[in-house]
């Protein structure tokens, strides 16, 4: 790793503090720059491709954070929140890669869920549910995570997310339930056939992210009744099979996070209501807030 000889001043007067928030198809970072001799601060953010352990070799994932082009004697903390860091058997290893990278900084890898409550509530308790491409919730006192009903995947579960409403809206499609209307419309505007799905749904690697990737057709025609109808059943399916099954789930503030509870936050709010649940934030991202956590911890 080379550096212009400004470049290696400039990182001589800085310690680095990276904090990841790694899915399966993009990886954002935060840059948290303390400079030695002050009490300075700079942030920035960066874009990596995805990174997730259970899919991704380690070689991946080594030349992904080599893109970040940090010097290993800076950076002196990584925190690592990522999708499929759910056993310690995994962050351990994760641990171990970045350790490669960074050989001098402290490490802590732990699951997106953890870093989604922490974005969101940072010390406060409270439920956390996370709507992306998949799902997850949980039960977070403050510190820790205390609870979660298993999403399950995709197959079992992962209700409310972008593969559960890609699902639905494709099935009423080729099975003729969609209006007429929204079937002309769909297959004009993705340009699938049947034997298409059938070939990426039951024979490609990533099923759910091809189910997932006609949400923006979804969210361009959420006025049309049918498919805010059926919007509304699959994100609430997400209440029912999960959140309902968090004991006083209706004393604590539930908070969302991800590109689905953001682009139909409307209908989170509905469905929340309908309820009896109260909703506390809804963001598109945890990043902003994982750096507001983190910071505290530095200038504290």
């Amino acid at each position: 790793m080379r550096h212009s000889a400004d470049t290696i001043t400039y990182l001589d007067m800085c310690k680095t503090t990276l904090v990841f928030d790694a899915g399966s198809t993009k990886t954002e970072v935060g840059v948290i720059s303390r400079y030695t001799d002050s009490d300075a601060f700079t942030v920035c953010t960066k874009l990596l491709p995805g990174i997730n352990p259970l899919v991704a070799s380690d070689k991946y994932i080594l030349d992904a954070l080599y893109e970040l082009d940090c010097s290993s004697k800076n950076v002196e903390r990584v925190f690592f929140y990522g999708a499929g860091c759910a056993s310690e058997k995994i962050c351990s290893h994760i641990s171990d890669i970045i350790l490669q990278v960074w050989c001098k900084a402290d490490v802590e890898v732990a699951s997106d869920m953890l870093g989604a409550a922490r974005g969101l509530l940072h010390n406060d308790p409270g439920v956390v549910c996370i709507l992306g491409t998949g799902s997850n919730s949980a039960l977070y006192n403050g510190s820790e995570l205390t609870d979660n009903i298993p999403p399950l995947g995709y197959i079992l579960g992962d209700e409310g997310s972008g593969t559960a409403l890609g699902k639905r809206l494709i099935a009423d499609v080729l099975k003729r339930i969609a209006p007429e209307e929204i079937r002309d419309s769909f297959f004009k505007k993705t340009g699938l056939t049947k034997d298409i799905v059938i070939e990426k749904v039951y024979r490609g690697e990533t099923p759910n992210k091809f189910l997932g990737s006609v949400v923006p057709f979804i969210k361009e025609n959420i006025e049309n009744p049918y498919v805010r109808e059926m919007a509304e059943n699959v994100i609430g399916a997400f209440f029912d099979r999960n959140l309902m099954q968090y004991e006083n789930v209706r004393k604590l503030p539930v908070n969302f996070v991800g590109s689905i509870a953001s682009h139909f936050s409307e209908i989170v709010m509905a469905a929340a209501f309908a309820r009896g649940i109260s909703v506390g934030k809804i963001h598109a991202k945890p990043m902003e807030g994982l750096i507001e956590y983190h910071l505290k911890d530095l200038t504290e």
